[in-house]
């Protein structure tokens, strides 16, 4: 999902497709975070050093970020405690 949205970013920043355009397309299945292409680009260009280090906060800030997925869906994946995940999310 992650790799999607970046690579959506970087076609809709393309000059060559017009990406100094402004574009406003609604979409009922994107959650309501959905981040414009330049914070996507500067979220992914964050999640490679995170990666590195905590491979498990980058997946839960992934499935946050990208997916939408609320504090109670990520506990589940994770099978953790909803406070845990919500711990994660707040100090980083």
């Amino acid at each position: 999902m992650r790799q999607t949205v970046i690579d959506n970013a970087r076609e809709r920043l393309a000059c060559k497709r017009g990406g100094d355009l402004v574009r406003t397309q609604f979409d009922e299945d994107l959650p309501d975070r959905a981040l414009d292409a330049p914070q996507a680009l500067a979220v992914e260009q964050a999640f490679g050093a995170l990666e590195r280090q905590d491979p498990e906060l980058a997946q839960t800030l992934n499935w946050s970020v990208f997916a939408g997925l609320s504090a109670l869906q990520i506990a589940e994946l994770r099978e953790v405690n909803m406070r845990t995940v919500q711990r994660d999310l707040a100090h980083h």
